[in-house]
């Protein structure tokens, strides 16, 4: 199936969070995660991030829960630019990444989060 067919590629329904979850990836800054599956998630991020890159997406749970979430960058693209003040403007990305090498009991506790959330969710890339 491609993007072209308009059939669904992704093996697993992703649930709209909105950016109301904040996740970070391998630094301080926040990416707040716009969608979110067992699978993957749909992030905004403040640079572009390199396709094929692994990354560790530190993603906050209900109960003070965390999930540490190794994942690789499917794709990374320019969303939208934000004007400043003074003629600057400040470019928003959004990247797709791939959960990888996460373990049944991450699998457990995704499915469980994502039918609690069904809207929010706040991660760290």
């Amino acid at each position: 199936m491609s993007e072209l067919d308009g059939r669904e590629r992704r093996r697993k329904t992703r649930v709209a969070v909105n950016g109301d979850v904040q996740g970070r990836i391998n630094s301080a800054s926040a990416a707040p995660v716009l969608n979110l599956s067992e699978n993957g998630a749909l992030l905004e991020v403040g640079s572009v991030l390199r396709p094929g890159a692994l990354y560790m997406l530190r993603l906050p749970l209900g109960k003070g829960r965390q999930l540490n979430l190794k994942s690789r960058v499917v794709r990374s693209y320019v969303h939208a630019f934000q004007h400043k003040q003074e003629g600057e403007s400040l470019v928003q990305y959004r990247a797709a990444v791939e959960f990888v090498d996460h373990s049944e009991a991450d699998r457990t506790i995704l499915r469980e989060e994502l039918g609690q959330l069904k809207g929010y969710l706040d991660v760290e890339f």
